[in-house]
């Protein structure tokens, strides 16, 4: 059972629903590109739980003042994630969590995605000190891997869904997750954007001609430097 509140509480004055949002998913970030790019191991997760992770749960349940019990995390889960080898499940939790954000990038799927999140209870309603509405991330010792890192996604989509639309990339070489709209033009991440234009040279796709190519990649890494 999810934690669920009877009356949406209000955030703690002085904090904002963007700072919470950007929290999450930053945290989203560093998990999936942890797992599928960096290669993480059981206790490179141990560290994530207990480090981002755990701020924001921690700064969710100071925002709900009027919950009895805020979100944590699992002393188990860290304990479990510790004791043994589990590189498979968390693969398997990173690719589903990547299967999420297709999902909620996909405008025909997106309202699907916002109210299956909403009604499975990954997160909670929140009113602002000024009147206004969002959403705090809900962590529960119960919650699998994959629900807690899909409560973060809940909690920044259902601020700004259009930025998963437009901003969302998924590299098509390394999996590498961004929200940046010319790596998601590309297909892929920045790093893997000269080699594109250089097979693409290759290949006389578009009839670029070679000073084009080597406009657009010098183009392309004078981006990743910006």
């Amino acid at each position: 059972m999810f934690l669920q509140a009877l009356e949406p509480p209000t955030m703690a004055r002085g904090a904002t629903p963007f700072e919470l949002a950007d929290a999450c998913r930053e945290a989203v970030i560093e998990f999936l590109n942890g797992v599928l790019v960096e290669g993480w191991g059981p206790s490179h997760l141990a560290a994530w739980l207990r480090g981002p992770y755990r701020t924001i749960t921690r700064r969710g349940a100071a925002l709900v003042a009027s919950l009895e019990r805020g979100p944590q995390v699992s002393a188990a889960l860290v304990r479990w994630i510790e004791n043994e080898d589990r590189d498979r499940v968390l693969r398997e939790a990173a690719n589903e969590t990547l299967e999420t954000l297709r999902s909620a990038s996909d405008p025909s799927e997106g309202a699907s995605f916002a109210c299956a999140v909403i009604a499975e209870g990954l997160v909670i309603p929140c009113s602002t000190s000024w009147g206004t509405e969002t959403w705090l991330p809900v962590a529960t010792p119960r919650m699998r891997l994959v629900e807690r890192v899909r409560s973060l996604i809940a909690a920044d989509y259902l601020l700004r869904p259009e930025d998963y639309e437009v901003c969302l990339a998924i590299c098509g070489r390394c999996e590498a997750v961004s929200f940046d709209p010319v790596a998601k033009s590309r297909g892929v991440c920045r790093s893997h954007a000269t080699s594109v234009v250089v097979r693409r040279w290759e290949s006389g796709t578009d009839g670029l001609g070679p000073h084009m190519l080597v406009h657009l990649a010098s183009a392309g890494q004078a981006g990743d430097t910006a």
